[in-house]
């Protein structure tokens, strides 16, 4: 699968999962989706950056699932 095509269905699961579409900022605060310049990875897509620091690649569901739920336990630390 192509990586733009990767990457569209990554963010559809983010939209999903934390109820706001790209350019939006969650209920909570915590999450906000946003669009990147290109990170140089397709090889390893999806890719996306987290608080504009840490490149997190191969992007399943499941470990977006894992990202997004370890983020919200932190915080709540």
């Amino acid at each position: 699968m192509p990586a733009a095509a990767d990457g569209a269905k990554a963010l559809k699961h983010l939209e999903h999962k934390l109820g706001i579409v790209m350019g939006q900022t969650s209920a909570d605060g915590l999450f906000t989706l946003q669009q990147s310049e290109c990170l140089g990875a397709c090889a390893d897509s999806p890719v996306m950056l987290v608080n504009d620091l840490t490149m997190c690649s191969f992007m399943s569901n499941e470990k977006l699932d894992q990202l997004i739920d370890g983020l919200k336990s932190a915080e709540a630390k």
